[in-house]
């Protein structure tokens, strides 16, 4: 019934020529993507845009919490305001907003790429599902969008990285008021240029190891500052190790991958 009901996503991974990996382990997607040294297939397609509703919403209220392994930050909403995508590589599925969490990278591979060894993925589930748990067990129930880091020279700053100073040891929480709460587009700076493809989740914990995802991985990448790329290195994870020193094993995504243009 799931496969009739989300054909035109069915429709797209068929285009995709998607095929599903090993479920024996939960070891997420790749960030180190070499694709001549992998052998992955980057096709250029052209892929209509996202649409991004309620991305400029103003939460009610949040949470930034340092789980031990990452930090994760929730927002509220009134129901009707809940930020959602559609459209674009999605079809006609729609996907609600859920969290926003860190995932650390190989110092080394992000060295080599100019980047800062962490990402910010934002976690979205299909609006066909009752709740997160639920859609992060059912193949394609999930969506997560990428934004990579880069240092830069002095410019604006964004208020939000200053919390993480409120949330440095393993299971420190900050609740954010009204007035301190972020909307999405403040924090995400996303673009139209991206590449989709199918792997597994990296979240801390998931739910589930074997429903497959779609990552959505943007070419923007953020600036940020020199003392604010301070906040992320002063966090602690469980163990009193530094939280950047984490690095979970990943492996190639299990179709290939779509860039946009």
């Amino acid at each position: 019934m799931l496969i009739r009901r989300v054909s035109k996503i069915m429709v797209i991974l068929t285009i995709l020529n998607y095929v599903s990996a090993s479920k024996s382990k939960c070891i997420g997607k790749k960030y180190n993507i070499r694709p001549k040294e992998d052998n992955l297939k980057i096709m250029k397609r052209n892929i209509s845009n996202l649409d991004y509703i309620n991305f400029a919403r103003q939460p009610t209220g949040g949470l930034l919490e340092n789980t031990g392994e990452t930090i994760r930050i929730t927002s509220t909403y009134k129901s009707k305001y809940r930020p959602y995508i559609q459209k674009g590589p999605l079809g006609d599925e729609k996907y609600k907003f859920e969290f926003c969490y860190f995932h650390w990278l190989d110092k080394e591979w992000a060295k080599e790429a100019g980047l800062l060894p962490f990402e910010l993925h934002t976690v979205f589930s299909n609006t066909r599902f009752g709740n997160y748990e639920e859609a992060a067990r059912r193949n394609f129930g999930i969506v997560i969008l990428v934004m990579k880091h880069a240092p830069t020279e002095p410019k604006y700053s964004n208020g939000y990285y200053e919390h993480l100073m409120d949330v440095q040891n393993p299971n420190d929480a900050y609740e954010l008021e009204e007035e301190e709460a972020f909307a999405l587009f403040t924090i995400l700076e996303l673009g139209n240029v991206f590449s989709v493809y199918i792997g597994k989740s990296t979240v801390p914990n998931t739910v589930s190891c074997n429903a497959d995802v779609i990552w959505i991985d943007y070419d923007m990448v953020v600036l940020i500052m020199s003392h604010e790329v301070k906040y992320f290195k002063d966090l602690m994870a469980v163990g009193d190790r530094p939280m950047m020193n984490i690095t979970i094993p990943t492996t190639a995504p299990t179709s290939p991958i779509y860039h946009s243009v």
